[in-house]
């Protein structure tokens, strides 16, 4: 089970759409424990209080179909910290400490603008492709087994790319 999560982007619309009622969705069906932890960051100058409220009123609105104890307890889990992800330095103080750590860089294609994600089958696997302005410029793969990820394969080199452009 995930013990904690690092959300980069924890403000954004991705985050309060999918991500947020995602998890109160896996506390709900028992696949998060009383011992899981939530990090958002941000670049909003908030602090844990005001972002467990915001966090509170995008679960009440995108997630009202899930019981209000499992979304209560994302709440009650959840710590806001400010960052900028391109700061090293802020990405080290989140995702600092013991444990494994969960990132997940949910501002990513904010951050850069014409930035696509489609979900595609990469050599047999789930996987996703990024592609700025049409052209391909990540490709990630993923191997789950048991529910989990337990391995990422990315692939940015521009010459293995390109047949993922489309033509």
């Amino acid at each position: 089970m995930v013990e904690w999560l690092a959300i980069f982007g924890a403000t954004g619309d991705l985050t309060a759409r999918y991500l947020l009622p995602g998890l109160a969705s896996l506390r709900a069906a028992g696949r998060l424990g009383d011992d899981f932890r939530l990090t958002g960051a941000g670049r909003e100058d908030w602090d844990s209080e005001q972002y467990r409220r915001w966090a509170e009123a995008q679960l009440g609105r995108h997630a009202a179909d899930v019981p209000a104890g499992a979304r209560q307890a994302v709440v009650s889990a959840t710590e806001y910290r400010r960052s900028d992800v391109g700061d090293p330095a802020d990405v080290a103080a989140v995702i600092a400490g013991g444990g494994p750590v969960a990132a997940y860089l949910a501002g990513l294609a904010s951050q850069a603008p014409g930035v696509t994600f489609l979900e595609r089958t990469v050599n047999g696997q789930p996987g996703l492709v990024a592609q700025q302005n049409g052209v391909t410029v990540t490709v990630f793969a993923f191997h789950i087994a048991g529910g989990r990820i337990r391995h990422i394969w990315v692939v940015r080199n521009p010459e293995k790319l390109r047949p993922w452009t489309p033509r």
